[in-house]
């Protein structure tokens, strides 16, 4: 007796699984806008995290979903497509619409922005700025995280620039690896140690950007470091700022621009009609000249 309610239980329990598998399939399709299919547009299931997928290069996918799913299609700049998977459903084809916010009031104020050459003018007033290849960063200000290192923090004990850059960022994953085949040193961030072929990072010093490491740079002549891992950021360096930059300020680079004292701002500056004439010119000769 005890055998066939077991027999029963695992039977009941296998209709149910084979039910639930039958129940999840494969959805397909291609995503699109008004010109054309959509590269990178990513597919997942509403409250179910692991379960996701990204347009190919003609706009094509295939997910695995169950009746009663909702699809979500989200890419950036368009407007999120939630479709609710039915027992018939097969193929999904959505098209996606920009999305436009459109504001019922718009008022127009003063901007407190501040120009990078003022940036520039407060570099030893900011900590958190620094001089690039492409302008002044400046950390309060930036879409990505930096982080920085100033001058009281490095230590003259430190052998080299590979010995003081190593564990030093706190929430950045560094590392030094020795090139075999020239010898110099590489650095290493983003948890590249996870990383098949890891990308190394590259320097910007004093507005120079160097793929190879900078071995020959004197720590002691360093004043500001900046390490940005933010792709957000190192866009403007295009694929070999994908490892991440080490952006260096020295005491003998360029110097930063300083603020002008003397402005032209009074009226003497102008012509006001009021030049001295010709007879008051000739009435000053001497008397050997007016005769």
């Amino acid at each position: 007796m005890k055998n066939a309610k077991l027999t029963t239980l695992f039977l009941l329990l296998l209709s149910c699984s084979l039910g639930w598998a039958q129940n999840l399939r494969e959805i397909s399709g291609k995503v699109s806008d008004s010109s054309g299919p959509l590269e990178d547009v990513r597919i997942s299931i509403k409250d179910k995290v692991d379960s996701k997928t990204f347009s190919s290069l003609d706009g094509s996918y295939t997910i695995k979903a169950q009746t009663g799913d909702i699809l979500l299609f989200t890419y950036a700049g368009m407007k999120t497509v939630s479709i609710q998977i039915e027992d018939v459903t097969r193929f999904i084809n959505p098209i996606m619409y920009p999305y436009v916010n459109q504001l019922d009031e718009v008022i127009v104020e003063s901007s407190n922005r501040i120009s990078a050459n003022v940036m520039a003018q407060r570099y030893f007033e900011r900590r958190n700025g620094i001089q690039s290849a492409y302008g002044f960063i400046d950390g309060d200000r930036t879409a990505g995280n930096i982080l920085f290192l100033e001058q009281e923090d490095i230590m003259p004990v430190n052998l080299g620039l590979a010995n003081l850059l190593q564990n030093r960022f706190p929430g950045v994953s560094t590392g030094i690896l020795q090139n075999l085949a020239s010898g110099v040193p590489v650095f290493l961030m983003r948890g590249a140690s996870m990383t098949a072929a890891p990308q190394p990072a590259i320097f910007d010093v004093d507005g120079q950007v160097f793929t190879n490491f900078p071995n020959w740079l004197d720590i002691g002549n360093i004043k500001r470091i900046a390490i940005i891992t933010s792709l957000s950021m190192t866009v403007k360096y295009g694929s070999l700022g994908s490892g991440g930059v080490v952006v260096i300020n020295t005491f003998s680079g360029p110097p930063t621009p300083e603020s002008h004292s003397k402005k032209y701002l009074g009226n003497s500056e102008f012509y006001e009609g009021d030049a001295v004439g010709m007879d008051v010119i000739q009435n000053n000769w001497p008397e050997y000249k007016k005769s």
